[in-house]
C-alpha cells in the first residue's frame, strides 16, 4: 500500500480532532437572518472521539442537531451515540475493540477472538429517518437508533427481526422520491460473499429483495438508485483473509487494492430478478452523486479516484491533515445488453460528497452540490456547485484552515424547480475551536451565507447527515 506524503505544514483544521463536548443550547451568536420557508434540523455524524483510534473510520460517532425554528430561533445539541464501543472505552488508555484500522491491545491472539463487527460498531457514518425513528448508521454493524428530540440512544436494531444478527445495514441508504421507499445493502462475508439488498416501504418496514453472490471480499461503501435498479460498482479492493482472520490486521489494514483486476458493475434489479455483472478498467470510488435510467442504459455520476491508495493511506495517518490527489466527478455509461460501460471526466475540479436536489436522485438532474478539494489543505475545501453540462462551478469558500462538511440541499417549500432552495452545512473555524452552521443559497454560493449561527462548541469532523423538515 501508499505511504503518506505530507505536506509541509499541517491544516489547521486538524484541531476539529479533538474530543467535542455535549451540548444543549439555544443558540444567541447569529449573522442575517433564517430564510422564510426554512425550517427544520440539520442532523449530522462523524467520528468525534479519536483519542484511542488508529483510523479515521474507527472514532465513536457524534450526532449533532443544529434546528432552525419557524420563529427565526436557532437550538444547539450535540450527544455521543452509546454503543458498547463507546461504553467499553469509557476511561480506557487503550483501545478495548477491534475496529476497522484499530487492533485493541493483547496481540494477535486477542484480535482473532473478535471476529463479530457487533463490538466494533461506532455508529458514526451516516443518519437516516424512516417512520419517525432516527438511526446512527456504520456499514458493517445494524443501526443504533436515537430519539430524534433529544439525541439520547435508545439502543441497536433490527427493524422488529427482519435485519439478520450476521447482516451488516451498510451507512448509504438511498431514497426515491417518486414512491418513498428506501433501499440499502450489506456487504456479507464467508464461504459466499454477497450482496444483501434491502427495500424498506413507507411505513418502516424492511423487506430483502435479493442476495446476490459476488466473486471476492470487496469493500464496498455506497451504492446508487435508479427507477428500475440498485447499481453497485465492486471496485478491486480487497480484503487478504489470512492478516484479517489471524489477528495481525483491522479490516482497512488487510485491504490491497489490486489495479491490474476490474471494478465490476453490478445492477440488481428493483423487482429482485437476475443481477447483471459488467466489468470495467479499475478505479476507485467512495460516493456516488446520482444515476438515472436512460432507455436500456444506465447513467451514473460519481466521484472517482484513480487508485484506493490516493485516499486510503491518508484515513489511516488522518491527523496529518492530508490527501492524496483528490476525486472528480466521473459519468459512466453501461449498457445491461451489451455488457459494457464507458466512462468519461466530468470536470478536473476535486469533488468529493457528491449529492443533487434529493427530488430529482433518480433523473432530471443537472447540478452536482459537494466539496470542492484541490488537494492542498486536505480535506479542507469549499462548499460547491457543478454543473454537469459545462463543468462551471460556483462555491463558497470559508477562509483559510477551516473545514466545510458535505452540504445538505434543502428545497424552498412551494417550488419544483432545480436548485431553488438552500445549501445547509457545518463549516468548523480554527480560531475559535468551534463549528458554525451556515445557510447558502444554492444558486449563488459565492454570494456567502445569507444566515450564520455560531454554534458554542465543536461538532467534530462529520461524514454525512440529514435534514428534517419541522412537523
Amino acid at each position: 500500500m501508499a505511504t503518506v506524503t505530507r505536506s509541509a505544514a499541517i491544516p489547521a483544521w486538524v484541531s476539529a480532532f479533538e474530543t467535542p463536548e455535549e451540548v444543549n443550547t439555544p443558540v444567541a451568536d447569529v449573522e442575517g437572518r433564517v430564510p422564510d420557508g426554512l425550517a427544520g434540523t440539520l442532523y449530522r455524524v462523524g467520528p468525534a472521539k479519536l483519542d484511542l483510534a488508529h483510523h479515521l473510520f474507527d472514532g465513536d460517532g457524534m450526532v449533532s442537531a443544529v434546528r432552525f425554528q419557524p420563529g427565526g430561533e436557532v437550538h444547539c445539541a450535540t450527544r455521543f451515540v452509546r454503543t458498547r464501543k463507546y461504553l467499553a472505552e469509557q476511561g480506557a488508555s487503550q483501545p478495548a475493540v477491534r475496529g476497522f484500522g484499530t487492533l485493541r491491545s493483547g496481540g494477535p491472539l486477542r484480535n482473532m477472538l473478535q471476529l463479530s463487527t457487533g463490538p466494533s460498531n461506532a455508529a458514526n457514518t451516516s443518519l437516516m429517518f424512516t417512520a419517525g425513528r432516527l438511526l446512527a448508521l456504520w456499514e458493517a454493524g445494524h443501526p443504533w437508533q436515537l430519539d430524534p428530540s433529544t439525541l439520547e440512544t435508545i439502543g441497536e436494531m433490527d427493524f422488529d427481526g427482519a435485519l439478520e444478527t450476521r447482516t451488516p445495514f451498510s451507512a448509504h441508504p438511498h431514497w426515491d422520491p417518486a414512491t418513498g421507499e428506501i433501499f440499502n445493502f450489506g456487504m456479507v462475508y464467508g464461504r459466499q460473499n454477497a450482496l444483501a439488498t434491502f427495500r424498506i416501504d413507507r411505513s418502516g418496514r424492511l423487506h430483502k429483495i435479493s442476495q446476490v453472490p459476488v466473486p471476492a471480499p470487496v469493500m464496498n461503501h455506497d451504492f446508487i438508485v435508479t427507477d428500475r435498479w440498485l447499481v453497485f460498482c465492486l471496485n478491486p479492493l480487497r480484503l487478504r483473509l489470512f492478516r484479517f482472520l489471524t489477528g495481525q490486521a483491522g479490516f482497512g489494514d488487510a485491504l490491497e487494492y489490486r489495479e491490474k483486476d476490474a471494478t465490476t458493475i453490478v445492477l440488481v434489479p428493483r423487482d429482485g430478478g437476475p443481477a447483471v455483472h459488467i466489468e470495467a478498467p479499475a478505479w476507485f470510488q467512495f460516493h456516488f452523486a446520482a444515476a438515472f435510467d436512460d432507455g436500456d442504459d444506465v447513467v451514473i455520476d460519481l466521484s472517482r479516484y484513480d487508485s484506493y491508495d490516493e485516499i486510503g493511506p491518508y484515513l489511516k495517518d488522518f491527523r496529518a491533515g492530508a490527501i492524496g490527489k483528490p476525486p472528480t466527478l466521473w459519468r459512466y455509461r453501461v449498457s445491461a445488453k451489451a455488457r459494457r460501460a464507458e466512462g468519461h471526466q466530468l470536470s478536473a475540479v476535486g469533488l468529493e460528497f457528491p449529492q443533487v436536489d434529493g427530488r430529482r436522485a433518480t433523473g432530471g438532474y443537472g447540478t452536482v452540490y459537494g466539496v470542492l478539494l484541490d488537494g492542498t489543505l486536505g480535506l479542507g475545501g469549499q462548499v460547491g456547485r457543478l454543473e454537469v453540462a459545462t463543468g462551471a462551478t460556483d462555491a463558497w469558500d470559508p477562509g483559510a484552515g477551516w473545514l466545510v462538511s458535505e452540504p445538505v440541499f434543502v428545497p424552498r417549500p412551494g417550488t419544483g424547480a432545480e436548485g431553488d432552495g438552500w445549501l445547509v452545512a457545518l463549516a468548523y473555524d480554527p480560531a475559535r475551536r468551534a463549528s458554525d452552521a451556515v445557510v447558502l443559497d444554492a444558486r449563488d454560493l459565492a454570494a456567502g451565507p445569507v444566515f450564520t449561527a455560531h454554534l458554542p462548541v465543536n461538532t467534530g469532523v462529520t461524514f454525512h447527515g440529514a435534514w428534517r423538515r419541522a412537523a
